[in-house]
C-alpha cells in the first residue's frame, strides 16, 4: 500500500466522485466513494507493485476483483455471484487476448487495457444479472471503448499503473449502458 500510485488514484477518485456514505471502500484509506471511484483507486493499489496475476499478458485480476467487490459492497449483490462473475470476466478477456494479442501487443497495444474492458463488462454483466442479449450489448460496448498503449513502458512514465482502474470503470459503464437499454 506504500506505492505512490494508490494515493494519487484515491485523490483522483475523491476529486471526481466525492465521498459517498455507504459507497465502496477505498482500500488502504477507508473513505467511501462511488463504485467507479473505487475501481480506479483499488485497481491502482492492486497494480502498483506489478505483483499480480497474468492471463497471457493481461492483468485481469487487478481490474475484476476491485470492481466486483465494490459492486457487492455498494449494491448488496450476493457474494455467491462473485466467483461466477469473476470467471465470466476471465473467460471473456482471456479468450479475446488469446485470439488477438499476437497482433495487438506487437502493434504497441497493452493487453490489460485492450481486453480488460471486455473482461470487466462480462464480469459486471454477470454480477448484475444481465440476460444474454444485454450481456452481448455490454461486450459490444466494451470492445468499442477499449484501448491502451505500451508506450509508457518505453518512456518510463506511470500511466500504465492507472490503466487497469480506468478499464474497470469502462467495463462497468459498458454493462450499465446495456442494462439501461443500449
Amino acid at each position: 500500500h506504500d506505492t505512490p500510485y494508490a494515493p494519487v488514484a484515491r485523490g483522483a477518485a475523491i476529486a471526481m466522485d466525492g465521498e459517498i456514505a455507504g459507497g465502496a471502500t477505498l482500500l488502504g484509506d477507508g473513505r467511501r466513494t462511488t463504485i467507479a471511484g473505487a475501481c480506479l483507486a483499488n485497481s491502482a493499489l492492486f497494480h502498483g507493485r506489478a505483483q499480480e496475476d497474468a492471463c497471457g499478458a493481461a492483468h485481469l485480476g487487478t481490474i475484476l476483483i476491485p470492481m466486483l467487490t465494490a459492486l457487492v459492497e455498494s449494491r448488496g449483490y450476493p457474494v455467491a455471484r462473485l466467483l461466477p462473475s469473476l470467471l465470466a470476466g476471465y473467460e471473456a478477456g482471456g479468450l479475446l487476448e488469446k485470439a488477438y494479442a499476437g497482433k495487438t501487443t506487437p502493434g504497441g497495444f497493452r493487453s490489460s487495457a485492450v481486453y480488460g474492458a471486455s473482461a470487466a463488462a462480462a464480469a459486471a454483466g454477470k454480477m448484475i444479472g444481465l440476460p444474454e442479449k444485454q450481456l452481448a450489448a455490454a461486450l459490444a460496448n466494451a470492445v468499442s471503448f477499449s484501448g491502451g498503449l505500451l508506450q509508457s513502458f518505453s518512456d518510463g512514465t506511470d500511466e500504465w499503473r492507472y490503466q487497469v482502474g480506468v478499464v474497470a470503470r469502462l467495463g462497468l459503464v459498458a454493462a450499465e449502458l446495456a442494462h439501461s437499454g443500449s
